[in-house]
């Protein structure tokens, strides 16, 4: 199950954006042009999680402002 989407950002590695995706789907996201690039991230409770999740697929560390985020 689809429970958030991620935004993968070459120039900031350490960043990656992530929406819940009820909000992302309510914000025009799966039909304006500046969501196309978003990827689905499946099974996560939380934000945090999915920022991970998306940080391990791309195997690159995140960025401290992110320790403890849940």
């Amino acid at each position: 199950m689809i429970t958030h989407y991620g935004l993968w950002r070459p120039d900031v590695p350490s960043s990656p954006m992530v929406k819940e995706a009820e909000f992302f789907k309510s914000q025009g996201g799966l039909t304006q042009p500046w969501g196309q690039r978003w990827e689905p991230i499946e099974d996560c409770q939380t934000v945090g999680s999915a920022r991970r999740k998306m940080a391990e697929k791309y195997n690159h560390p995140l960025s401290h402002i992110y320790f403890g985020e849940e």
